[in-house]
């Protein structure tokens, strides 16, 4: 056998040999780490920590249990609290007082109610209140069709009329108009059946323009304005 063919048998020897130690040194290690697992599966298997644990998981849960309790203990404290707030807000004499209340109340914190749980309180009382006071004002149910009229604004300002009828129709009052006499702008709202939904529209009017809205019966305001003319170019009734 020539000299190279001794090198190369030599050479795939120690190859082979090499991977043969890899081979063994890959086995070792694995048997490590199962024999480390297993000595970590029996350390949390044992009685002691199995103990450990359950007496852990039991104050736990005693804990998460207590402050649940006291959790719901404090919601129920509260919820009583806002209802006591609430109902004394009731036994105010008027409207005014009574939506001074909530809203001085919800700013400061006492009365933590959603924005529009807030305001349907304020508005039921205020649409009780109008319908007794127009009611007997009437001397009746208020139930003729165009017997209310709403006034949402009154200005000397035909721009200030105009802005309110636009933003008035691109809401839900479509048919508002606008009057003028005499210099003085009168935007209106008509056409109303019933006092309930007279009082709705106008609770909604004043949220968004302010307290100046006020209700007219139709005869009175068809006594500022007996007659009109509809003036296209300004967009407003021209009272005659």
């Amino acid at each position: 056998m020539d000299d190279d063919k001794k090198f190369e048998l030599e050479l795939r020897r120690f190859e082979l040999d090499a991977q043969i130690k890899s081979a063994e040194l890959e086995l070792k290690k694995k048997e490590t780490e199962l024999k480390a697992e297993e000595q970590r599966s029996k350390k949390y298997s044992s009685p002691l920590m199995l103990s450990i644990l359950a007496g852990f998981i039991s104050i736990m849960t005693g804990i998460i249990t207590n402050y649940t309790e006291n959790l719901n203990n404090i919601k129920l404290e509260e919820k009583k609290f806002q209802s006591s707030l609430l109902l004394k807000a009731t036994e105010a004499k008027n409207y005014d007082d009574f939506s001074n209340m909530l809203i001085t109340l919800h700013e400061n914190g006492l009365l933590t109610l959603p924005e529009n749980k807030l305001k349907t309180f304020r508005k039921n009382r205020f649409v009780s209140e109008q319908v007794q006071q127009l009611a007997q004002n009437s001397g009746g149910t208020g139930e003729q069709k165009n017997q209310w009229v709403i006034v949402a604004n009154s200005t000397g300002n035909a721009a200030k009329a105009g802005e309110v009828a636009s933003a008035l129709q691109q809401g839900a009052f479509k048919d508002a108009k606008t009057w003028v006499k005499d210099g003085d702008f009168k935007t209106v709202i008509t056409g109303y059946t019933t006092l309930p939904n007279m009082a709705e529209d106008l609770f909604e009017v004043r949220e968004q323009f302010g307290a100046g809205a006020t209700v007219l019966e139709a005869s009175a305001f068809k006594q500022w304005c007996p007659n009109s003319v509809w003036n296209e170019q300004k967009k407003v009734f021209e009272c005659l």
